[in-house]
């Protein structure tokens, strides 16, 4: 995600009179593995009073790695959370599991 393209896009949805209410941003996406800049992201949500999720689904198991657990850095900032345990965590079901932060 471009941090500069969101906040211009929130600034354009404000002004067209939008109520915007979340953002919701990627950490780990099945086919590539990217991950948003979440500590970026979090300024931004917060500046505009938005809820911060984010996607862990495919790479929230990184926090148990002691080497990438760092591309995870913020993750605390966010509202929600959402990980999908079957993906890296052996789980042999679909087991989807939201964390919220309060």
């Amino acid at each position: 995600m471009n941090v500069k393209d969101l906040e211009f896009k929130i600034k354009v949805a404000l002004d067209q009179g939008k109520k915007l209410f979340a953002i919701v941003a990627t950490a780990g996406t099945t086919v590539t593995g990217s991950i948003n800049p979440i500590s970026s992201i979090s300024v931004v949500a917060k500046s505009y009073g938005l809820w911060l999720h984010v996607d862990v689904a495919y790479g929230g198991a990184l926090v148990f790695s002691k080497k990438h657990r760092r591309r995870l850095v913020s993750i605390e900032q966010a509202n929600s959370i959402i990980l999908n345990r079957q993906k890296w965590m052996y789980v042999a079901r679909t087991c989807a599991v939201i964390l919220f932060k309060n």
